[in-house]
């Protein structure tokens, strides 16, 4: 798990350098993304709606 996690993390990273992200910033904006979602994707599960989702598209918007 903590590889593919890893390929993740690596797999947004590299999306935000190439925004011209520096890479410390870009790792840890992939890492608060890949986060924000799984635990987005839970919570809509456990209350079987959509608005946890739209909340962090919403609050992470403006910081991509």
């Amino acid at each position: 798990m903590a590889e593919i996690l890893a390929s993740w993390v690596g797999s947004f990273a590299g999306v935000f350098i190439k925004a011209g992200r520096k890479a410390d910033e870009a790792d840890e904006l992939a890492t608060l993304c890949i986060s924000a979602l799984e635990g987005a994707i839970m919570v809509a599960r456990v209350q079987r709606s959509s608005r946890s989702l739209k909340a962090v598209e919403e609050r992470l918007s403006p910081l991509l």
